[in-house]
Parts: structure tokens; sequence; C-alpha cells
């Protein structure tokens, strides 16, 4: 029976550690940050909670949680739950308390040293099959960027080089560790397959990535000391990889554009400079916003909403301030983003690579986790399961081990998670029920656990319906996320057809002054044909004044910025803005 159990629960760390590419088969899923479907999440929920159970039964204990990271879950926790923006936030928290019930059955010495045996295979299992399924994806679609499987064709952001990048930062240590360090066999064929898992790398053309793997091969010198010959072997990867990507992309160039990789590297094409523009904006806007709140922020997955009230660049939006730290400073408050620093200083001073007992393993993962650190610095991508989930088992792996006995904290997270799922499937279940049964003019429902765009769909479909539904609707949506431009934008809509022109005319004011005033056209558009209906001549000519150096600053951008071009409708606001200056000239 011993037997028995011990090979389920090797099984049971194999499939574990596989799961970040599984959820890449779910990408409407996998970003969790944006989720459209919880379903998955069940399932995830479901096998941690039976891992949970395996080794609390047959351990009869589990880990205690470190002292730091029970602050920051429970801070992040109450962020959410006090929180002024609640569209998205619940999944990022849910995922937070899933990570906190793994450590504490991980923490027992026998899971965490079987982590460790598999960590390297796994993360490298799902590094080949990102290159791999990338390079067929990559070849077949009209994306400028390799992007592994980090792809979702449902919605119009569909790619993310940036994440792939990330992901490769942080595994490429554990590949090499496992292709080279098990057997000295093989050898061209590794470095062959290395050079192939390279060049995807190449192909993201991430300019932060490249600094960022820099910074990692400066750690694994210092870590490691390698010999000249692997030094030389180093050098000979590089430049293979080099020649994968030159075919990758000459056959790729036959039916699609490619992106210049010198001209990027260079800042030299369209919308080169744009990236260091917003992120110096998003920055700064964070800062500020973190003195509004210390305490907990304004809540989980809130900052494309809160951010532009402090906004200076035109179109220049995010759902992240490209920084790990001030994500969580903004949204969860400045003691999270503290506590998180301090464990991972906690992690390193427990178990650093530069001690004199630290494995190689040891020394491997922390150059994987600080190269993905430096990566996080300026862009943010813990927001995919794929990434979040192998970043936290490589901490738990990395963990100095506390003393082992029942921890209620754990029960606690256990408790939330169950409680968690069953919010989710009753919301779900309840909006459904509103879909099915328009009649009703209340909205008995809608909690955080929704995303914003389903209560607004929501909304779309019963557009022919009673009025009373639909105020019920915008109402909810508002409650839960008073920042949202697009509930109140319909909330004029219906101000005007309830013939409450001034009412209407207070709400666009309100959008384009405090709550959206430079991310879209859209509202200025509506608000200066509602004033040309109105004959209000006034108002449109102090519109005017805004909007001249805002139309010359998009005529500038038009061509540089790509991340607003490729992805909203702004010329065509634009030229109804200009129809009707234009009819007033």
């Amino acid at each position: 029976m011993e037997k028995t159990l011990k090979v389920i629960k090797k099984v049971y760390l194999y499939v574990l550690a596989l799961l970040p590419l599984a959820l890449q088969y779910y990408p409407t899923a996998n970003k969790f940050d944006l989720i459209r479907y919880f379903s998955p999440y069940y399932i995830v929920a479901a096998f941690i909670l039976a891992g949970f159970a395996l080794f609390w039964f047959s351990e009869k204990r589990v880990a205690k949680l470190n002292w730091v990271i029970l602050a920051f879950i429970v801070i992040s926790s109450l962020s959410f739950i006090f929180a002024d923006v609640k569209s998205f936030g619940f999944a990022e928290i849910f995922m937070l308390w899933l990570v906190g019930i793994t450590m504490t059955f991980l923490g027992v010495k026998e899971a965490r040293d079987e982590l460790r045996k598999i960590l390297p295979f796994a993360l490298s299992a799902i590094l080949i099959a990102n290159v791999l399924g990338g390079i067929a994806t990559y070849m077949s679609t009209d994306h400028l960027r390799f992007f592994g499987l980090f792809y979702n064709p449902e919605i119009k952001a569909d790619a993310w080089p940036n994440a792939f990048a990330n992901f490769f930062l942080l595994s490429f240590p554990f590949f090499l560790f496992w292709l080279f360090k098990k057997n000295k066999k093989y050898t061209s064929l590794k470095l062959l397959l290395t050079a192939l898992v390279f060049s995807g790398f190449i192909l993201t053309v991430s300019r932060a990535g490249y600094i960022a793997l820099a910074i990692e091969i400066v750690l694994l010198l210092i870590f490691l000391k390698p010999r000249m010959k692997v030094v030389f072997s180093a050098m000979l990867v590089f430049f293979m990889g080099l020649g994968f990507t030159s075919i990758i992309n000459y056959g790729k160039d036959i039916y699609w554009d490619t992106t210049n990789i010198g001209q990027r590297i260079a800042f030299n094409e369209a919308g080169g400079t744009t990236s260091i523009a917003e992120r110096s904006e998003f920055f700064a806007g964070s800062f500020k916003l973190i003195g509004d709140d210390l305490l907990l922020g304004s809540g989980p997955v809130s900052f494309r909403w809160v951010y532009p009230q402090y906004q200076k660049g035109l179109l220049a939006v995010s759902d992240h301030p490209h920084n790990v730290l001030l994500k969580y400073g903004v949204e969860r408050g400045l003691v999270v983003m503290i506590m998180f620093v301090i464990f991972l200083l906690i992690v390193y001073s427990n178990n650093g690579p530069l001690n004199k007992k630290a494995e190689e393993y040891d020394k491997i993962a922390w150059a994987g986790l600080l190269g993905l650190l430096a990566h996080s610095m300026v862009d943010f991508n813990l927001n995919f399961f794929t990434i979040y989930f192998s970043f936290w088992l490589v901490i738990i792996s990395l963990t100095k081990l506390q003393k082992l006995k029942i921890n209620y904290w754990a029960l606690a997270l256990v408790v939330m998670v169950i409680a968690g799922t069953v919010f989710v499937r009753l919301e779900t279940v309840r909006l459904r029920e509103l879909f099915d049964n328009p009649e009703k003019t209340k909205i008995t429902s809608y909690a955080p656990a929704i995303p914003g765009y389903s209560i607004l769909q929501l909304y779309n479909d019963n557009i022919e319906s009673k009025k009373e539904i639909r105020l019920a609707i915008l109402n909810k949506q508002l409650e839960v996320n008073p920042y949202d431009p697009g509930a109140w934008s319909r909330l004029a809509k219906e101000r005007l057809q309830s013939n409450k022109t001034d009412e209407a005319e207070q709400i666009y004011d309100r959008i384009i002054n405090d709550i959206d005033p430079k991310n879209t056209f859209e509202y200025y558009a509506d608000y200066l044909e509602l004033l040309q209906d109105q004959n209000d001549t006034d108002k449109i000519e102090l519109l005017r004044e805004s909007l001249d150096p805002m139309l010359s600053e998009y005529n500038k951008l038009k061509e540089a910025n790509v991340h607003f071009i490729q992805s909203k409708n702004e010329e065509e606001y634009v030229e109804r803005i200009e129809s009707v200056l234009n009819g007033q000239s």
C-alpha cells in the first residue's frame, strides 16, 4: 500500500507540474485577468484540493505558511473585498488562494524533494511544446512576432509574444539543466534543439526580454562558473539560433510580413519610442495611484479603470502598469507590494544561489526566477496561468521548509476555494437565468466573479427589452465598477431615450473629463453629435478647444502607435468628430 501511495503521489506531482501546459489549450481561461470562462478553474481547484487531501491524509500534516506570504494572501483578499473596482479581480485572488493551498502540501519534505526532480522536465516539456506548436501557428498567421502557445484567436489582441518571452526566461535555465545534466549522449542533437528553442525567443523581438536574458546569462555565469567548453557551446547555440530564426522568417515571408528585428532593437520601427514613453507614464501614474490608497489599493485588476484620472499620453492605456511591483501597489496596496519583496528576500536568504551549500538546482532556479522578475519590471505577464503557476512552483521548490503540522490557515484557504467555486457557479447560473428570462426587472445577482463585459453584453442582448431591465443591468455594473465608461455611455443613451437631455450631457461631460478622457474618441463623438442635435454651438466650440490639440496629436501617433491603431476604431470616431466640427465651421 505504501509503494502504491508513493507512485500515486509521484504521478500527481507530474500532472500538477504540467498543468500550465494543459491550460494553454483553453486560451480563453489561461489569461485569467480577463477570463471569459471560469469552468476550467473548477477542474484546477478540484485537482489542487485533491492534492491537499492526498498529502494531508497520508502524512497527517501540512506545511505551515510563511507569515509574510500569509499576510500577502490575506491583505490581497481584503483588497478584493473592499475594492472600488470588482469587474475582474476575483479570478486573480482565486488563483492566489490556489497557490496558498499548493504551498501547504508541497512544503512537506517528500513532496518538495520530488518537485525539485520533476520541475526541470515539466518546464522543459512546456517550453518545447510552446516552440514547436508556436512555430506552426506563427507561420500560418499574420502576427509579426513569435508567441508560442500564448494565443487566443477569439479576441483581437490574440497573441502575446512578451508572455512567451517571460516564460522562456523562467524555464530556459531548467531546460539547459534537464537537457545537458542527465547524460552526455547526443550532444550535437541537444545543441540543435537548444538553438531551435532559442530561435523562438529571438523571434519574439522582445527588447526587454533580450535585456533580461543578458542579465540571466550573467547570473548563470556567476552562479555556475562554467568551463570554457560550455561558453563555446553557448556561442555556437547563439549563432545556430540566428540561423533557425532566418529559416523560419524566410518561410513566413512567403505569405506574411515579419518584424525587422534590427530596426526594432534599434527602436527605428513604427511605434519604437511609444513603448518607452507609455511605460514611463504608467510608472508615474502608478506612484500617484498608490498614494491614493496605501492600505488596500483600488482592487485587483483595476489599473485599466483607475489610471485614466492621472493619464497624460493620448490613447495609451493598459490592463496593468507593466511592472509587477507597481501593479501590486496600485491594486492591492503598498503593504502587499512590500510583502511580495520581503517574501522573495526571505526565500533568497534561506536558499540563495551564492550560499556554499546551494545545490546546482538552486542556482539554475534562481537564474530563471531573477530573469523573469527582471522582465517583469517593464512588463507584466503573471496574468497567465501558465506563467503564474510555474513561477510559484519554482518558488515553492526553493522555499525553506517550515515546521510540519496541521495548519488552520491552510484549512481556511481550502474553505475559501470551495466557497469561491460554488459562488462563481451560482453567479453564472443566475446570470444565465437572467439571459433566459428577460422579463425580470431586477438584477438579483451579478457579482465580481463575472467580468464586466458579460453584464454589458447582457445589456446589448436586452436592448429591445423593457427599460427597467436595461437600467437595472447598467446600475448593477456601475455598482461594482463606477469607472466603466461603456456603462456610463449606455446610461447616457438611456437618458436621451427618456428625453432627459441635461442628464445625458452631464454623463458625457463626466466621461470625457473624469472617467476616460484620453483612451478613445468615441465618447467625444457621441457628445458632439448630441450637442449638434441640440444646436448648442457654444459647448461645441468649447469642446473644439480641447479636441484640436488631441486631434493633432492623434495624427502624429497614427503611424507610430501600434498599440491603439490595431485594436480600436479611432479613425471612425475621428471622422465623426471632424464632421461635426467642420459642419460647425
